[in-house]
């Protein structure tokens, strides 16, 4: 019998410090490609996929198409947990690479981090990509987070815009 998935943090170095994520009280560190290959292919065979996420931000490893590399190299499929701030330097790999089955966006990231910015100029691209994504590989799960914290209220302004962008409600 196979594990669902396996969690493999690639990096615990994050862009952005969010209120609902715990401080990381390690030594900043970078899993090595060599590394990362070691471990991937000790969990292929044990997992349907792994979860290249956990504290750090995957899209910000220096060695991230490598890691995708690797991955598809063993053939075990991917989810990725982003905040999506870096996804235009990544864009194209996420595209690309067949490895990848779910890309989750963090959407409270941004607000959380940046309170006074306006969201439509980070939520658009995120959107953007999806539907490219989408019509490249539609078997591509995607999911868009968000954390209730509070009231309804707290997440409308995220709600409002993927209903306009999508032309669709949500209830």
């Amino acid at each position: 019998m196979k594990l669902k998935r396996i969690y493999i943090e690639i990096s615990n170095i994050c862009n952005i410090q969010c209120s609902f994520c715990p401080v990381v009280d390690r030594d900043n560190q970078i899993m090595s490609v060599e590394q990362f290959k070691h471990v991937v292919s000790q969990a292929a065979p044990l997992a349907n996929e792994v979860c290249l996420h956990l504290m750090g931000e995957p899209l910000a490893h220096p060695k991230f198409a490598d890691i995708l590399t690797a991955c598809d190299e063993v053939g075990v499929k991917v989810q990725i947990t982003t905040n999506g701030l870096l996804l235009a330097k990544q864009e194209s790999l996420l595209l690309s690479h067949k490895c990848i089955r779910q890309i989750n966006f963090s959407l409270q990231s941004y607000k959380d981090n940046f309170p006074h910015k306006e969201l439509s100029g980070y939520l658009t691209p995120l959107m953007d990509f999806t539907r490219e994504l989408h019509e490249a590989r539609p078997e591509v799960y995607i999911n868009f987070r968000m954390w209730n914290v509070g009231t309804k209220s707290d997440n409308e302004e995220i709600f409002e815009l993927v209903e306009r962008y999508y032309q669709t409600e949500i209830k």
